[in-house]
C-alpha cells in the first residue's frame, strides 16, 4: 500500500477511535482533535519525503534524516503540549494523551515504511 493511503487510513482510525472512546468524546467533537490528526500526518507525509530523497544519497545521510524526523516530530509535540498546557484550555489530559496517540501511530507508520525502503533497495 503507497504510504499516502497508509496515513490516510491511519488518520481515519484515529479520529474515529477519537469517537468510540467515551471519555474522549468531548475532546474529539472540538476543532482540536482533527487538527491534530491531519496536522501529524501532514508532518510525517513531509517527513517521508525527506527520508526517501536522503536514501538516494549516502547511508550516514538517511540515518541523520531519520534521527533528524524523530527528534522534530518529538520537540514539535513537547512544543504544542506545553503551549496547550500554560494556555489552560479545556480537555487538557485528553490533548496531551491524545497527541501522544498520534505521534506514535505516526512514528511507527513512518519507520515502517523506512524500514521496508531500505529493504528493498
Amino acid at each position: 500500500m503507497k504510504f499516502n493511503v497508509q496515513l490516510l487510513v491511519l488518520a481515519v482510525c484515529l479520529y474515529g477511535l477519537g469517537w468510540l472512546i467515551p471519555p474522549f468524546r468531548g475532546f474529539a467533537a472540538t476543532w482540536l482533535w482533527p487538527g491534530l490528526v491531519i496536522g501529524y500526518g501532514a508532518l510525517t507525509g513531509a517527513l517521508h519525503r525527506w527520508l526517501l530523497q536522503s536514501a538516494k544519497g549516502s547511508a550516514n545521510a538517511f540515518v541523520t534524516a531519520v534521527n533528524g524526523s524523530t527528534a522534530a516530530k518529538m520537540f514539535l509535540s513537547m512544543v504544542v503540549v506545553a503551549v496547550y498546557l500554560l494556555a489552560k484550555a479545556p480537555y487538557r489530559v485528553e490533548f496531551a494523551l491524545g497527541l501522544f496517540c498520534v505521534f506514535m501511530a505516526n512514528t511507527i507508520v513512518l519507520v515502517v515504511s523506512a524500514q521496508n525502503h531500505v529493504r528493498s533497495k
